[in-house]
């Protein structure tokens, strides 16, 4: 068995590296490419949802405000409920579209004690 030389390992070392690096990069470029998924954003007890929102939203505590703004759509299809609250004196404002296409699941579920839904935009269970 013949026995690399230094400089070959160095070279070969350096030019492996080169080769992650520019992989690495390429990746970056096509993530960049990549649409970018609006999430529900939260600041105190408020919740606003903005753009588009696939997956479910949970959100899980007493005296929240979530707002889903015109033209945004909150999509949990694949999921489940595309928002699901669970705690007391919630209130589901829904300007937009919340959607969802699984089977026997409710688009929006809000599950406590004087929780409030209030809705002037689309409301979508298929599937």
């Amino acid at each position: 068995m013949r026995k690399k030389s230094t400089a070959a390992r160095t070279t070969n070392s350096i030019s492996s590296r080169l080769l992650i690096s520019s992989s690495f990069s390429a990746l970056a470029m096509g993530a960049s490419a990549l649409p970018a998924w609006a999430q529900c954003t939260q600041t105190g007890t408020d919740i606003v949802c903005s753009g588009t929102t696939n997956g479910r939203q949970f959100f899980q505590q007493d005296g929240i405000s979530v707002l889903v703004e015109v033209d945004a759509i909150v999509d949990g299809s694949g999921d489940e409920e595309a928002i699901r609250t669970f705690g007391n004196g919630n209130t589901v404002t829904n300007q937009g579209t919340i959607t969802t296409d699984v089977d026997n699941r409710h688009a929006a579920l809000m599950s406590g004690e004087d929780s409030v839904f209030v809705n002037s935009g689309d409301v979508l269970a298929t599937g």
